[in-house]
């Protein structure tokens, strides 16, 4: 009997003895329930890890890393989400699902075209997609990305690996028309944002290349500079896009951009304007727009967008000057490119 009375618990023999508390059920658990119980949390986390994606209500094979890059597509055989023990005989299967699905030849061939497990993922209206172009000098990794929001669809639709193969022919001659020699214009990356969870990324390294300006790297925290504006006027209606990794010649004797680079940014800030119809078996019209993480204030603030609403783009406009991003400088936290 206990101080108040009450009888202990009998005793637990050794392979009932008590395990770390998983289930917070109030109790001890046996160790065969406890082994049970990890095992399928075990599993259920590798399904979330490796879980399918879904193109035109098509399995596709689990993806690969990104790191596979032209070598892992030429050994996949044309497979747009790399894995398995026989990534040719799964590209072949696939290839033929999406023929009895009635899916372009052309269309399968620029799928096929792009890396990374968000290829095959389909626009919807209403999607907030995310556009980066990546950079790469050394250890450090820079990003200039724009939001666009996905407005019209027609059927079959358009699939994340399509829209980012046609922005990166867009992007890339006027990105690394800014770009140092000493720097690798890496390619472009596109995904989902909005509605979530996010999607996967869907990568184009077809344009992977060396930048086209010679001369001394600059530090590499400056930053060519372009800014969004919306139709409605406060911060929060507003924003910005930096550019990565300028050269020396591309800098003036008083510290300002070159003539020759503003030329590129005003460039790259029409671009960032404009509204997109991208028509290659189906069609989807994106357009720019400032994508709002706001407020999740319930009733909401008038003067706050709130969380995963969306402002059109008005108009971009390039600065006269630098700007600076210190996570990309020399002292920045190292960065391992996407893809």
């Amino acid at each position: 009997m206990g101080r108040d009375g009450k009888d202990f618990p009998p005793p637990l023999s050794r392979s009932h003895q008590a395990r770390p508390a998983v289930r917070h059920t109030g109790r001890p658990e046996p160790a065969h329930a406890y082994r049970r119980f990890s095992a399928a949390r075990t599993a259920a986390a590798r399904q979330r890890k490796s879980s399918s994606l879904t193109y035109l209500g098509l399995r596709c094979p689990p993806k690969r890393p990104f790191s596979a890059g032209r070598a892992g597509r030429a050994a996949c055989a044309g497979s747009v989400a790399y894995g398995g023990a026989e990534p040719g005989l799964e590209a072949e299967l696939f290839r033929e699902q999406l023929g009895r699905a009635g899916v372009d030849p052309d269309v399968r061939e620029l799928i096929m075209a792009v890396i990374g497990p968000g290829a095959g993922v389909i626009a919807v209206v209403g999607d907030v997609l995310l556009f980066q172009v990546v950079g790469v000098q050394v250890e450090q990794v820079g990003y200039t990305g724009i939001h666009y929001k996905v407005t019209v669809v027609n059927p079959p639709g358009t699939s994340l690996g399509t829209i980012v193969s046609t922005l990166d022919s867009l992007y890339a001659p006027i990105v690394k028309n800014m770009l140092c020699a000493a720097a690798t214009y890496q390619g472009a990356m596109l995904r989902r944002v909005w509605p979530l969870p996010p999607s996967p990324p869907a990568a184009e390294d077809t344009s992977r290349g060396p930048g086209l300006v010679a001369g001394e790297l600059m530090p590499r925290q400056v930053a060519g500079v372009v800014s969004k504006f919306t139709a409605i006027a406060g911060r929060a209606f507003r924003g910005r896009a930096y550019t990565f990794f300028p050269s020396e010649d591309s800098n003036t004797a008083n510290g300002t951009p070159s003539g020759a680079y503003l030329t590129s940014l005003d460039a790259l800030a029409s671009l960032m304007t404009q509204t997109h119809v991208i028509a290659l078996g189906g069609s989807v019209t994106i357009q720019p727009v400032l994508f709002h993480r706001g407020s999740t204030l319930d009733p909401p603030d008038p003067a706050v967008p709130l969380e995963g609403s969306t402002t059109p783009i008005a108009g971009c406009r390039r600065r006269t000057g630098w700007g600076t991003q210190r996570k990309r400088g020399y002292f920045g936290r190292p960065n391992t490119p996407p893809f």
